[in-house]
């Protein structure tokens, strides 16, 4: 029984380490050029041009880097991009409700087009239930928190 158990335990942790190194493709890369954004200046311009567009939701301007990357790419690329933010839990919770509903556009619409060709609908759908949400837990949140 023990050596079934620290086989299989052992096996967990090769795929944990596995899945982390993965993952790691993606968190390392974005957080790295989110940091050198940050530290050029370039997003505080990238913050400068999105900011009234991202204020209907109550996020920062440079809140749309992992909305963008989240949408075109996967989600673990928006979180390698939402580590190198420094935002309040507030606003790291509606991000995340939005990339929830509305996540990695182009590959999941490639998918529904293979199986119906709704997913020209489904496309905007999602992009509008993911901004309805986070309209609507704007005021909300702010006053939980």
């Amino acid at each position: 029984m023990e050596e079934t158990f620290f086989a299989l335990a052992l096996s967990g942790l090769k795929r944990g380490i596995y899945t982390f190194l993965d993952l790691l493709k993606f968190l390392l890369p974005v957080y790295t050029i989110i940091f050198f954004l940050q530290e050029g200046g370039f997003l505080k311009e990238w913050a400068t041009l999105f900011s009234p567009y991202m204020s209907i939701f109550g996020l920062p301007g440079e809140a749309a880097i992992p909305l963008i990357l989240g949408n075109i790419l996967n989600i673990y690329a928006a979180l390698g991009a939402l580590a190198g933010l420094h935002l309040s839990g507030a606003e790291i919770t509606i991000i995340s409700l939005m990339l929830l509903i509305s996540h990695n556009q182009i590959m999941e619409g490639a998918v529904l087009f293979k199986v119906r060709p709704i997913f020209v609908l489904l496309v905007p759908f999602r992009l509008f239930l993911s901004i309805l949400v986070a309209v609507t837990l704007n005021p909300l949140i702010h006053e939980i928190l």
